[in-house]
């Protein structure tokens, strides 16, 4: 096809590098290629004056718009990529078809081929509808020119030009329901009820996108009333067996049913039972069948006896059997709602196949250019020259595509994204992160979610290194480096990309900080500690800023120095340490990870026992419970165990959790030494605000061979409004106060528990993703670092690299910076958010840096002055620990749980434990005090002895009995001014032994006598205030506000005998500051 030759046009995308003032728009020239790479809200826009002297032009953006019905570049290769394609004047033709060959001259024995067709490739997640419609893309090779006919003899024609290529892949939301329905059908085809309530909830919604992306609405319609009518029934079926069960209860207060009655109940309840749990499915219940349930049900519930109304129930009982007998299928493959779910399923896929085969016919014009014809000779009888070859058409390619990291993906064979324009979008989110407003964070987890999606199908992009250069997606990103120059390391660079937004991602929906901590966690450690290191840390990245200063100015791109990039390597290489020192953070003894598993271990016995005094608690009204509810009290406490909170103001957040849980199911088999698995979640849902939701959820979980008390058991979210509506519920049913107080208690160690849990479960993430950080860090500093010097400095990855380098390195002082607030502020104490610093913007750095720094000198020193200050007062008087210090009544269940053997254990293991949580209230003495820290803990047990002598002292036997007390790590410290201050740092135990004949002898007097006390603790030597700052070893004393655990091992104690026990005290020793108010209570 010719194109219409005119006046020569300026380029149309001239040369624009990146700066540090605007680094969202990029134009780069590669190997004979214009790249484009835009992040602005404006997009990229094409029209019928597109010019470029490039052989490919490629543009990865957001948004692009087709401003001219006919954009033509003559035999060129087009590359869009993008969320979204525009068409501005509601149609739009890309023509990139070959020239017509010129016709032959005089001068010339043969006219000329035509021009070769370009190359079109389209990548477009959200389509518009009727795109198919609206949208042309042609691609022909250009006809041969007309032979010369003024020779002897005719002039030979021109060769036609080679067919063009075209390749679509476009996002479908219709794919993407297809996947999914495939994949919540086939995991419980057999419990169609699952799958119901899985889908039915965005039913709506879910037709809606199918219907806007051209699907059959009559099809959607039919789906939907098919699932909103199997759902209703569902619903219906509950409701009334609860009615059911009432009505046949021994409740004094309702009337009693005749025997006829109660048996036709029976036999429905049966009925009802066998439906909702049939393999085979369901028919498809009318709306009238669904009606008719719930007017049984209603009249169940308002039944108050009498022939008349009785007779009335009974018919409908009659009715109802019938009608749940219809819907039931008898046999395999017979059931309307499974053939139902077939029938859409199939439409769905031959949907997916019609709309890529319409793509093909109806966006896509193309084919071989035609042989031009021979040209005639002077005279009759002189043979015409000959006809030019025509060309094979090809076929072009288009491929709806879901977008959700399946293995499909890999056969895309083109590069869909790229590494620099994926990194614009990173820094826009990080830029709103960064601020820390937590009303941003939506939008920057769009943005975080967004990419993980795009750059999903990294995790399956190759099962290994050797399989990857055999991948379709994997060759075409790796032509973006080996053919097209445009970038380096592009897969390396897109994974890191990618590991930093799941990470965000992840912190965001945990409610962690920039940097995985929980928002109370505190390291126990002194400013010494960290020594000179952060201003060594700041005078390295003062000199990478320099670095990037200068390369970021457009006229020094090209005179990049050795040692600038030397000096960029060392900060890459500081990087990669600095994501070792955050796995070590993670992974060390005492480390956040640790620390959670600890938390998870320890709620362990005290959730045992709060389950077993609810249980208790809940038998007169067992019956009760089943009949409203229709699931037993156990099942209810079941499934209150697998709750856990979602973090507030976030009504996205299942989405956000199934985000970050596909990495928690893929924990490497290498990585068992670090991993305790048993306490890896298997699922995550979310529940609403009633009962029936809670338990519904629960019993769709897949628990495979796990209790549900096991940490690993699924979870589900809830937010803190839909847990009041589920608690206000259960009191109107089981009013009893002292049921409330039980079930409050159970849901407390509930929540701590699960907590530890999803925070495990989130470490091991950032773990895994650092791991992965690391390999490409080592990728890009290496192939980087090369190309800056031995090919093209003003690479765009280059400056990608560089400025990455320079904000990881920037982050890495801001992450010691702030661990280093965080250390402070339990020496303060002060609430740990006090005092934090946030990234600053592009335009500030090192000086800033270095004056936070200077700002944590000041503070620490506030903090030793502090200490040594007057007004503390300690207790017992005498530094010895001689005296009594202030001991708290050890409860009956607390004496109970240390009573109790835990059996079947090799000696040396925990035989017998318990919590404790001690609160200001626990003793009066509290009530005023403020910064209470401790220097000894000790536990007596009234009653407590043990068999045989350990040792001998003279012609003393020793029989001590030792415990083992460990603060849990979950600290709250009163300031002077009554505020709490929480915070959460690694467990603390010690030991603590006394001669058991002289405390019972004594009738439970405790000191710290010699002879009766035998261990001191080393608690004693945390820092106190002196006559020097503290060290580099020192470590603030902890508080005794938390969780505590009591430990004691029966082959440690031969002989030991609890069951004459009568009382039992925890006796804290330690020193405070007066309360100058009232103490506030704790939030949340």
């Amino acid at each position: 096809m010719a194109m219409t030759e005119g006046p020569e046009l300026p380029p149309s995308f001239p040369e624009t590098g990146p700066t540090m003032e605007s680094d969202d728009y990029i134009v780069y020239h590669g190997e004979d290629t214009l790249a484009i790479y835009s992040n602005r809200n404006q997009g990229v826009s094409l029209d019928d004056k597109l010019n470029f002297t490039e052989k490919t032009l490629m543009i990865y953006a957001e948004t692009v718009f087709l401003n001219s019905k006919v954009i033509g570049i003559e035999g060129k290769n087009l590359g869009i990529f993008c969320n979204k394609l525009v068409l501005s004047l509601d149609e739009a033709c890309i023509d990139v078809s070959g020239a017509k060959g010129a016709n032959g001259t005089p001068t010339s024995n043969k006219a000329e081929k035509g021009g070769n067709g370009g190359t079109v490739w389209l990548y477009i997640e959200e389509p518009t509808p009727n795109l198919c419609k609206n949208l042309r893309i042609k691609a022909y090779g250009g006809d041969g020119g007309h032979g010369a006919e003024d020779k002897p003899q005719g002039g030979d024609g021109g060769d036609g030009g080679l067919c063009g290529v075209i390749k679509c892949y476009i996002g479908s939301a219709v794919r993407r329901y297809a996947e999914r329905l495939h994949s919540v059908t086939t995991s419980q085809k057999s419990n169609w009820p699952g799958w119901i309530r899985d889908i039915s909830p965005s039913i709506c919604d879910d037709m809606d996108a199918l219907v806007s992306s051209g699907f059959n609405e009559g099809t959607a319609n039919s789906w939907k009333s098919t699932v909103a009518s199997a759902a209703g029934l569902l619903d219906a079926a509950e409701k009334l067996q609860g009615a059911l069960g009432r009505l046949i209860s021994d409740d004094p207060d309702r009337a009693t049913p005749s025997q006829e009655t109660f048996d036709a109940i029976q036999r429905l309840l049966a009925s009802l039972g066998k439906m909702v749990k049939d393999e085979n499915g369901l028919g498809l219940p009318s709306e009238q069948d669904v009606a008719s349930l719930v007017q049984l049900t209603e009249n169940c519930n308002s039944f108050y006896g009498g022939s008349v109304v009785e007779k009335k129930l009974q018919s409908g009982l009659e009715d109802a059997l019938n009608t749940v007998a219809a819907l039931t299928p008898t046999t395999p493959g017979v059931s309307p709602l499974l053939n139902g779910l077939d029938y859409f399923s199939a439409t769905l896929y031959s949907f997916i196949d019609n709309e890529a085969r319409g793509f093909i016919d109806q966006v896509a014009v193309l084919g071989g250019g035609k042989g031009g014809p021979g040209g005639n000779g002077p005279t009759p009888d002189i043979p015409s020259g000959k006809r030019g070859v025509d060309q094979s058409d090809n076929i072009a390619d288009a491929q709806l595509v879901s977008l959700s990291g399946n293995k499909t993906d890999r056969s895309i064979d083109q590069a869909i994204v790229s590494p620099e324009q994926c990194q614009m979008i990173l820094d826009a989110a990080d830029n709103i992160y960064f601020t820390d407003d937590r009303n941003q964070f939506l939008q920057a987890m769009s943005m975080y979610t967004r990419l993980t999606r795009r750059l999903g199908f990294l995790d399956v992009l190759s099962d290994n290194k050797e399989e990857e250069g055999s991948v379709p997606l994997a060759k075409a990103l790796q032509t973006l480096e080996s053919e097209y120059k445009l970038t380096v390391a592009p897969v390396s660079q897109l994974d890191g990309i990618y590991q930093a937004a799941r990470r965000r991602l992840n912190s965001i929906v945990l409610n962690q900080d920039l940097w995985g901590h929980s928002d109370t966690w505190v390291p126990r450690l002194s400013l010494a500690y960290y020594g000179d290191r952060t201003k060594a840390m700041i005078e390295s990245f003062k000199d990478l800023e320099a670095t990037f200063h200068e390369y970021s100015k457009e006229e020094q791109k090209e005179r990049l120095t050795e040692s600038q990039i030397k000096q960029a390597q060392l900060s890459n290489t500081a990087m990669m340490q600095a994501a070792r020192d955050d796995m070590e953070s993670i992974s060390r003894q005492g480390g956040e990870l640790e620390v959670a598993a600890d938390k998870i271990t320890l709620c362990r016995p005290l959730m045992a026992a709060a389950r077993e005094q609810l249980s208790v608690s809940l038998d007169e009204f067992r019956e009760k419970m089943q009949n409203h509810f229709s699931v037993s009290a156990d099942t209810l406490m079941d499934a209150l165990s697998t709750l856990s909170m979602a973090p507030e103001g976030f009504t996205a957040i299942v989405l956000a959790a199934d985000v970050i849980h596909k990495s928690w199911s893929k924990i490497e088999d290498d990585q068992g030494n670090l991993i305790n698995k048993a306490y890896v979640v298997k699922q995550i849902r979310a529940c609403q605000g009633s009962f029936a939701s809670l338990a519904k959820t629960y019993e769709d979980l897949d628990a495979g061979e796990l209790q549900v008390d096991d940490p690993g058991f699924s979870k589900i979210f809830t937010t803190a409004d839909n847990l009041k509506k589920i608690l206000d519920e259960f009191e109107e049913q089981v009013p009893a106060d002292k049921v409330r107080t039980k079930l409050d208690a159970y849901l407390e160690v509930v929540q701590k528990r699960n907590a530890a849990v999803i925070n495990y479960n989130g470490l091991i993430q950032s773990y895994l993703q650092l791991q992965r950080v690391i390999q490409s860090c080592k990728e890009e500093s290496q192939q980087l670092g090369e190309q800056a010097l031995q090919l093209n400095p003003s690479l765009p990855a280059i400056y990608f690299w560089l400025k990455r380098l320079r904000g990881q390195t920037r982050l890495q002082i801001l992450r010691e910076l702030n661990n280093q607030a965080r250390a402070l502020s339990f020496w303060g104490p002060m609430p740990v958010n006090s005092v934090s610093f946030l990234p600053p913007s592009p335009t500030t750095g090192y000086i800033e840096l270095q004056s936070n720094h200077d700002m944590l000198i000041d503070l620490f020193e506030s903090s030793y002055e502090g200490f040594q200050s007057g007004g503390w007062s300690s207790w017992p008087a005498d530094g010895t620990f001689s005296g009594e210090g202030i001991s708290v009544p050890l409860s009956q269940d607390v004496l109970d749980n240390l009573k109790r053997e835990r059996g079947g254990q090799a000696a040396g293991t925990h035989d017998s434990e318990s919590l404790l949580t001690i609160t200001p209230e626990s003793h009066t003495d509290f009530l005023d005090m403020a910064n209470v820290r401790l220097t000894q803990v000790r536990v007596w047990l009234l009653g407590a002895t043990i068999g045989s002598a350990q040792v001998s002292d003279g012609d003393t036997p020793r029989r001590a009995l030792r415990v083992e007390i460990t603060h849990c790590g979950d600290d709250t410290i009163w300031d002077p001014d009554g505020s709490p201050c929480r915070f959460r740092h690694g467990p603390v135990t010690m030991q603590f032994s006394y001669e058991t004949t002289l405390f019972n002898a004594s009738g439970g007097e405790r000191s710290g006598r010699p002879g009766l006390v035998y261990s001191r603790q080393d608690i004693e030597h945390d820092y106190a205030g002196g006559s020097s700052h503290p060290g580099a070893t020192d470590k603030p004393p902890i508080g005794p506000f938390g969780d505590w655990k009591l430990e004691i091992r029966k082959g440690v104690n031969p002989g030991l005998d609890l069951q004459s026990v009568t009382a039992g005290w925890i006796e804290f020793c330690g020193r405070n500051q007066l309360a100058k108010s009232p103490l506030r209570e704790v939030e949340g």
